[in-house]
């Protein structure tokens, strides 16, 4: 996989995301704007989970996008 020069905003983990991982290693499936926790059934908004965001997975399990921390911006994964 090559990285895209394309840095992955709000609005596009709504639109693009099936799940999302967040630092401390939870799973979220992605409903919309809202985030549910894998087990707990917990929900928070898409924007409270944005910054903890490690990487995003596709419809298809395909890891669309990813950060290496919380400081660095998620950036798109090409093909």
């Amino acid at each position: 996989m090559t990285h895209v020069s394309a840095d992955m905003a709000f609005y596009n983990v709504a639109a693009s995301a099936s799940t999302i991982k967040t630092f401390d290693g939870r799973v979220w499936k992605v409903k919309g704007v809202i985030g549910i926790e894998d087990g707990s059934g917990k929900k928070k908004h898409i924007a409270e989970l944005y910054y903890h965001i490690a990487s995003m997975r596709d419809r298809k399990s395909k890891t669309i996008a990813k950060r290496k921390n919380k400081s660095l911006p998620l950036v798109v994964m090409g093909k």
